[in-house]
């Protein structure tokens, strides 16, 4: 089941302002601000997004809400167009407008990613130049290790300490052992002391499998020989369940949620796709209430939303080509999900509120081809980069 060779990369949890403005300010400067967005985000066209925002920005009758949003995103078009402009937009946000604190988040954040020294490298990233890079790997809760796969003795679930750069491994299955099976698809527990992932026995049998640090294991649920894959997604923010994939005898997956004590798979979504490993993906809102996947036809997947507790999924947010990999940011007030534009693929947010979209999704990074999105903590996103 080895596949490709992987880097484990970590984007900062970027919560951009995505265009929702408050009552409070003037209707002009509101339908000013929305056109700019959609210059920005709809059409591309940077430049002139840049002329609006800048227009919002020196209009004497705004209110300074919506004028820190217009002079936040003069910095972030800068940004994408490569201009040095970008860091003297952020700098004025953290001048003019320090009393909006989401505003001068971002704006920080993004002057310290600028400001960082070309040859500065992330640990993660050292982790793989060592060789010791994890397959299918996630971030803990707390950041401070990494669970993915392990190669060496057979196909096991292994934890990386990026503080002490010390490995663990958790499961010992060996390839040699014809008892044994192999494992994949590990995530964390909210309070990252125990593993749920899938293991696939040499019997045919497929089990969600859990385990803690110190080795000890236990089985969620099983699909006997013949039933197909069970693949662990989410684990709940309380605890309680776990957002799981579950394949039946025909290939195709459903979508639903298994007790994190063990029990039955409460099926929410059967999916339109079929196959060995899971697409698409999907992601847990952190109050529990909501799924956000993607599904739909091979390299034309959409995004929807259904309830945790089941009935008819509503797009969040489609278009033309393929859209993936949502994922729920810490907060639940912003889903990421990769979009795939004319050959090239880029990661995208939408600002959310009560299970709904609010206004258009923007771009938080490009050049994401070939990359799967793995978990999002409140250190920043995980995603594993194949070569």
């Amino acid at each position: 089941m080895k596949c490709k060779n992987h880097i484990v990369l970590f984007i900062l949890a970027i919560f951009l302002v995505s265009g929702t403005v408050t009552n409070t300010y003037s209707q002009n400067s509101k339908q000013l601000f929305q056109k700019g967005l959609m210059k920005e985000n709809g059409e591309g066209d940077l430049h002139a997004a840049i002329n609006i925002y800048e227009e919002v920005v020196a209009d004497e009758n705004a209110e300074n809400s919506v004028k820190a949003k217009a002079q936040l995103h003069i910095g972030l078009c800068y940004e994408k167009l490569g201009k040095t402009e970008a860091i003297k937009a952020y700098e004025l946000v953290l001048q003019n407008y320090k009393n909006y604190e989401d505003e001068v988040q971002v704006a920080s954040l993004r002057l310290s990613e600028l400001n960082k020294p070309e040859d500065e490298s992330m640990s993660v990233i050292d982790l793989y130049e060592k060789g010791s890079v994890l397959e299918n790997s996630s971030l803990s809760p707390d950041g401070t290790k990494i669970a993915g796969i392990d190669f060496s003795i057979g196909q096991n679930v292994n934890v990386y300490d990026r503080l002490t750069r010390q490995t663990q491994m958790i499961t010992k299955y060996e390839w040699l052992n014809a008892e044994d099976g192999f494992t994949y698809f590990p995530i964390w527990s909210p309070d990252g002391q125990e593993l749920v992932y899938m293991y696939f026995g040499n019997n045919g049998i497929c089990e969600l499998q859990g385990s803690t640090l110190q080795g000890k294991k236990r089985t969620l649920i099983k699909n006997e020989s013949g039933g197909g894959q069970i693949i662990p997604r989410q684990w709940s923010k309380d605890g309680n369940s776990i957002l799981t994939y579950k394949q039946d005898s025909s290939g195709f997956y459903s979508i639903g949620l298994v007790p994190a004590k063990g029990g039955s798979f409460k099926a929410l979504y059967n999916t339109q796709w079929k196959g060995r490993f899971v697409k698409g993906d999907a992601s847990l809102s952190p109050d529990g209430k909501f799924v956000v996947f993607a599904d739909g036809p091979e390299d034309n997947f959409d995004i929807f939303i259904i309830s945790a507790e089941g009935g008819t999924p509503t797009v969040l947010h489609g278009h033309p080509g393929n859209e993936y990999d949502p994922l729920w940011s810490p907060d639940g007030k912003h889903i990421a999900f990769i979009k795939e534009i004319k050959g090239g693929a880029f990661l995208y947010g939408i600002e959310m509120a009560e299970g709904k979209p609010v206004g258009q999704p923007f771009l938080i990074k490009e050049g994401m081809q070939n990359v799967d999105l793995i978990n999002w903590t409140k250190n920043g996103i995980s995603y594993d980069f194949s070569l």
